[in-house]
């Protein structure tokens, strides 16, 4: 999962604990490094680094971390203050958002959301109480990967998670019109996608009302800036293979198709 912003004046926010002012590049690999050391989300788990702000996702003992949604897993999770061990809880968020920029009038406001796993709701529900109590408004959500767009439970059978840990999320009402995403809200794929339906989009497209997907690579402008994203992750011995899979999936191509390709990359160059 790669995102670069080619900004000048920015303020960009995290969707659940973190902001600051980018004005050059940013990629997620890079991001999420740092985001990694400021919290304690992430696949697996730990905290610490330069600063502990905030628990991105919440905490929770014993080893933690690789378990998709918040089981304990087998990743061994860094000490956090008082040497409680963290782990990764999707469903649990931060009261606060903390930034670290200084806003001017001509900022664009963006929202960096790492791994959505299909929880619309909660992001854009946490973005409004943050514009409520900040009296800031969000002009444009970015989401690094693990979007999870699924339409409805069939979707299933192109979706890389064992069953056990399938949740249909709440993309499926913006898809259907049921509710429509209040901000503009654009994602690469990661490895936990719809692999089906965003492969028929392979060049981007919208998804749903207000809801962009950047393709397995792609690049956009908006306001004049460029945002170019590709999706997936690197696996090398995919990586200089052709586009092979082809629905239905079988258990290999279900994996190698969210792998990035060497000709993704190229494009953006």
């Amino acid at each position: 999962m790669l995102l670069a912003l080619l900004l000048s004046r920015v303020v960009v926010v995290s969707g659940y604990a973190l902001t600051f002012s980018v004005h050059s590049t940013l990629t997620t690999s890079a991001f999420m490094s740092d985001f990694m050391r400021f919290s304690s989300g992430g696949p697996r788990g730990g905290s610490g680094g330069r600063r502990t702000l905030h628990a991105a996702h919440g905490q929770s003992s014993g080893r933690g971390g690789r378990g998709y949604r918040g089981g304990r897993g087998r990743g061994r999770g860094r000490r956090g203050r008082g040497g409680q061990r963290r782990g990764y809880r999707n469903r649990d968020f931060v009261d606060e958002i903390e930034e670290l920029t200084t806003r001017s009038d001509d900022s664009l406001c963006v929202a960096v959301q790492g791994c959505c796993h299909g929880e619309l709701d909660a992001i854009y529900d946490r973005l409004k109480r943050n514009e409520e109590s900040s009296g800031q408004k969000v002009d444009l959500l970015l989401c690094c990967g693990d979007f999870q767009s699924l339409r409805n439970t069939a979707d299933y059978h192109s979706f890389a998670v064992p069953p056990k840990y399938r949740s249909l999320g709440s993309f499926h009402k913006y898809y259907s019109g049921e509710k429509e995403a209040p901000i503009l809200t654009i994602f690469v794929g990661g490895n936990h996608e719809a692999s089906q339906s965003l492969h028929e989009l392979y060049y981007g497209g919208w998804v749903a009302p207000n809801i962009y997907y950047l393709g397995a690579a792609g690049v956009v402008n908006l306001a004049g800036v460029r945002i170019g994203g590709v999706s997936g992750i690197y696996k090398s011995h995919d990586y200089t293979q052709g586009r092979f899979e082809r629905p239905p999936y079988d258990r290999s191509s279900l994996r190698s198709v969210y792998h990035v390709r060497n000709t993704d990359v190229y494009r953006l160059k």
